[in-house]
């Protein structure tokens, strides 16, 4: 048995990123007049081609050979039959493609798709040079700036919650400072939230970098069964991450039907480890991690090479997705891992005051969850002026003012308790007298504070 992890191997940028990459240097000239991929046309020549190239590269490369061969002989069974005969524009051939390569394999990372049209006169078997991996890396790193590497948000909610909203895991070549940047951010929360619902995947680089950050000793992650060469390679935490690690944190996930690959590895590996509470949907059932390769100038398939292999489960997420602990509509799940997250803390808490302050934060994350409608007559009803505070009707709903202050909308905690939106250490209760009319608002303060103002003038 393995008593140490084994040093990290120098992480590679996958395939489907240097093709891409080196595409878009590789640009056609602007005046050269090339149909988009929609516009492609196919003759029965291209079809019969197509289908057996891919069948010869899933012989050689698809991880699991029995289910290559099925798959081959069952796009030639489809072509001989006159199934794709009447497919004579590229786009719908390549989805026809997928749709039977699928329904054998039940690969949902198996897919056929139509080459850019500055990709097709790149040969095949040309490997980039180091200037072009150079300025490859450049423009990468560039490109994906533009959306921050994937680093959507990052916010601190009520009762010191750390939130990232995560959208995909980039190489941490490319964006560890990033990361390093965000978990620095996070390390600071009592308690953090990372949404996954809409990460499509990514680097399993950049998986062990952020997920290093919850450990804090030498941690086996996943392993990842490769058929070129037969071996298995071993993902553990890294030995050294800069900052703050966060062991004891309480960490949720959130995540979608649209959560996929890399970004379910993540959930499914910390699910396996009990390192996090894992809340929204199932995600969509992609555990085997490849490339895209081009088939012919018009196609190209990615062609998963590899296959997760959990060290706990001792299986993967392939097909059946990442069974969240708690199960509810994704839209849903941020405010309900929130307020675990708070009853977490709170059952840890051993300060008096620091358990009141989390009770009120989880007083005003649930008022949300459960939200109290009023109609027009119950608005009206505390709509006047609270010494230096008015309160009126606007477009709906409540609006609260201070003087000297921007004006804000209140949002209904129960028939007579608001929250006022931005300002989470302040709530506002009125005062109902037997006429139904507000005649008094108390203002609340999370230090158990309350101001009395009497209603005046009107």
């Amino acid at each position: 048995m393995q008593l140490t992890p084994p040093k990290s191997p120098r992480p590679i940028v996958p395939r489907i990123v240097l093709a891409l990459a080196l595409a878009a240097l590789c640009r056609l000239p602007a005046a050269a007049q090339v149909p988009g991929p929609e516009e492609l046309t196919i003759d029965a020549a291209m079809r019969a081609s197509t289908v057996q190239k891919i069948g010869e590269m899933l012989k050689a490369s698809y991880v699991f050979p029995e289910t290559a061969a099925k798959c081959a002989d069952h796009l030639q069974a489809q072509l001989s039959a006159g199934a794709y005969d009447n497919f004579g524009v590229a786009v719908p051939f390549a989805d026809a493609l997928t749709r039977d390569l699928q329904s054998i394999s039940h690969d949902k990372h198996l897919r056929v798709n139509v080459r850019p049209p500055e990709s097709a006169s790149m040969s095949t078997a040309s490997e980039p040079t180091p200037h072009q991996r150079r300025e490859m890396f450049s423009r990468m790193k560039a490109e994906m700036r533009k959306g921050n590497f994937g680093f959507q948000k990052l916010e601190v909610l009520d009762g010191n919650v750390g939130y990232l909203d995560l959208r995909g895991f980039a190489s941490a070549e490319i964006a560890g400072e990033a990361a390093v940047n965000a978990m620095a951010f996070l390390s600071s929360a009592d308690a953090v939230i990372i949404a996954l619902r809409n990460n499509g995947g990514g680097s399993p680089d950049m998986i062990q970098l952020i997920s290093t950050y919850f450990f804090d000793e030498p941690t086996l992650l996943n392993t990842m069964y490769w058929r070129e060469g037969d071996r298995t390679d071993q993902f553990w935490t890294l030995p050294h991450v800069p900052g703050q690690r966060m062991p004891d944190t309480p960490l949720f996930i959130l995540t979608s039907n649209r959560t996929f690959s890399g970004a379910e590895e993540f959930a499914y590996n910390m699910k396996n480890l009990k390192r996090a509470t894992l809340i929204g949907e199932v995600t969509g059932g992609g555990a085997h991690p490849g490339g895209r390769q081009p088939v012919n100038d018009v196609f190209g398939i990615f062609i998963p090479v590899g296959r997760a292999i959990n060290p706990i489960s001792k299986t993967n997420w392939e097909g059946t997705g990442v069974e969240p602990d708690v199960v509810l509509p994704a839209e849903k799940a941020l405010a309900l891992a929130h307020s675990k997250a708070i009853e977490s803390l709170i059952a840890k808490a051993t300060d008096p005051e620091e358990k009141s302050r989390l009770e009120w934060a989880k007083s005003g994350v649930e008022a949300k969850m459960n939200p109290i409608a009023l109609t027009a007559t119950d608005l009206a009803r505390y709509a006047g002026t609270y010494g230096e505070r008015k309160v009126w009707v606007e477009d709906g709903s409540l609006k609260y003012q201070r003087k000297g202050m921007p004006a804000r909308t209140l949002v209904p905690m129960s028939k007579n308790l608001f929250a006022v939106e931005g300002v989470p250490f302040f709530r506002a209760q009125f005062e109902i007298n037997d006429a139904g009319k507000a005649v008094r608002l108390i203002g609340l303060y999370d230090d158990g504070r309350s101001e009395p103002m009497e209603r005046s003038g009107d």
